[in-house]
């Protein structure tokens, strides 16, 4: 499930600074009950002064292509919010299927690690194990990414 997802980010990306600012927040679907969308936002001291974008699109293009070579998804490069994966499953398997409706945006302007990932936008909200390992190592990927070209 999503909020698994948001342990393992949370673990992974864990609060900083003297007032302990979260790294992870979430869009609550239902009450509550159900995690629909997930915020990085990644507060690290390394990207303070950074005035260039880090990342190209080619270069996270090539990250998810890596990792979600299991599902259809496509690339876009939207001109005001960033660089978006949209998961465009084909067949009918369930694994394919629980990817409907989610999609993963890097937010602009790409000098820090600003991520949305929808997992319940008009979609499963359910996510598998291996579908939850994709995301994580998405993520984890996208950051290292960054750090590399600060």
């Amino acid at each position: 499930m999503s909020d698994i997802l948001v342990e393992q980010l949370s673990v992974q990306y864990q609060p900083v600074g003297l007032h302990k600012n979260e790294q992870i927040s979430i869009y609550p679907f239902d009450g509550g009950r159900y995690v629909e969308r997930i915020y990085v936002d990644i507060i690290d001291k390394i990207f303070f002064g950074v005035d260039k974008p880090l990342v190209t699109f080619e270069e996270i293009t090539g990250i998810a292509e890596a990792v979600f070579d299991d599902v259809h998804f496509a690339m876009r490069d939207h001109s005001t919010e960033g660089y978006l994966v949209l998961f465009k499953p084909q067949g009918i398997d369930k694994y394919s299927l629980n990817y409907d409706g989610h999609d993963i945006v890097i937010r602009k302007p790409f000098d820090t690690l600003k991520i949305t990932i929808s997992t319940g936008n008009r979609g499963a909200i359910g996510l598998n194990y291996r579908q939850r390992e994709k995301y994580f190592d998405f993520v984890n990927k996208v950051y290292d990414l960054f750090i590399e070209k600060v």
